[in-house]
């Protein structure tokens, strides 16, 4: 359970950062590096739902990897 805990906290605080670049991307206008990345939005979403849906106490580190993801995220884009 506690591997399965981190690989959910690490999913989404990678789906937070590509969420965040993908946005960026998109105001930015770059069609290419926003569709590659909202297709990576759809690949960790889709694990990190998994794992909550088969076992709800991953609710807890799938928010703790998106307070993480998001604190990231402004940390290096600086906004």
């Amino acid at each position: 359970m506690i591997r399965r805990a981190l690989q959910v906290v690490a999913a989404m605080t990678c789906l937070d950062l590509v969420f965040a670049f993908y946005v960026i991307q998109t105001a930015e206008k770059a069609a290419y590096a926003a569709g590659a990345l909202a297709a990576a939005i759809i690949v960790l979403s889709g694990f990190v739902t998994r794992a909550y849906v088969d076992d709800k106490r991953m609710l807890i580190p799938a928010a703790l990897g998106a307070f993480l993801g998001t604190f990231l995220a402004v940390r290096i884009v600086g906004a």
